[in-house]
């Protein structure tokens, strides 16, 4: 058996059909790997990015207004 294809665990799995259609035939070539790491790399990527920016968002504290009023000093005429 070769390498990563054992599903030995998954008895509805056992079937050489299913494990045919599952894998994408019999061996898993370089390039089906590499593109599942490039997809893989750049979901997590961009999900990384989404969350760190909605706890950022979620956690920035608001400013606060500025009121100005005559006795502040800069403070424009009436």
């Amino acid at each position: 058996m070769e390498s990563g294809t054992n599903l030995d665990g998954y008895e509805i799995l056992r079937d050489a059909g299913v494990r045919f259609v599952l894998i994408g035939g019999s061996e898993v070539s370089v390039h089906s790997i590499l593109t599942l790491l490039d997809v893989h790399a750049v979901g997590f990527g961009l999900a990384l990015v989404a969350l760190t920016a909605a706890a950022w968002r979620l956690r920035r504290p608001e400013p606060e207004p500025v009121v100005r009023s005559a006795t502040t000093p800069g403070a424009l005429p009436d």
